[in-house]
């Protein structure tokens, strides 16, 4: 009976905004600038035919995974993201691109030195398969 009370813990309207406020602070530490050039990119990149919320989504869990202190924790997150089902409709190239959007999104001081369209292409023809062997390893 002790864990009942967790069935009845309620968060106010102030903390639910300050919990999505931090969330989004720590996806897009640029703000609603960096996340509308993400989204163009994943618009002009992702081939797969499903929605914009859904690639965003797809880009958020990598990146979740990524701000993993623990590299053990980070990596389980991302095996367990490139194993999903869902992920099944996107190509290898569409989530090696997914993989670097993330990423470049949280190594850039400026909005103006995330990589464009091409650049990215380049880098995941160059250095998604390595990644993308490492995700497949089962240990």
């Amino acid at each position: 009976m002790a864990g009942i009370s967790n069935w009845f813990s309620f968060t106010s309207k102030e903390e639910r905004e300050e919990r999505s406020a931090e969330y989004f602070k720590r996806m897009f530490p640029l703000g609603a600038q960096q996340k509308t050039k993400e989204e163009e990119l994943l618009q002009q990149l992702i081939s797969a035919k499903t929605s914009d919320g859904d690639k965003l989504y797809q880009m958020l869990i990598v990146r979740e995974a990524l701000l993993q202190k623990d590299e053990k924790k980070r990596l389980a997150q991302l095996k367990k993201w490139y194993s999903a089902r869902l992920l099944s409709v996107y190509s290898e190239e569409d989530k090696g691109l997914l993989y670097f959007i993330a990423e470049e999104g949280l190594n850039i001081s400026f909005l103006e030195e995330l990589l464009s369209s091409d650049q990215l292409k380049q880098k995941t023809a160059m250095y998604w398969s390595p990644i993308k062997e490492k995700l497949k390893k089962k240990k």
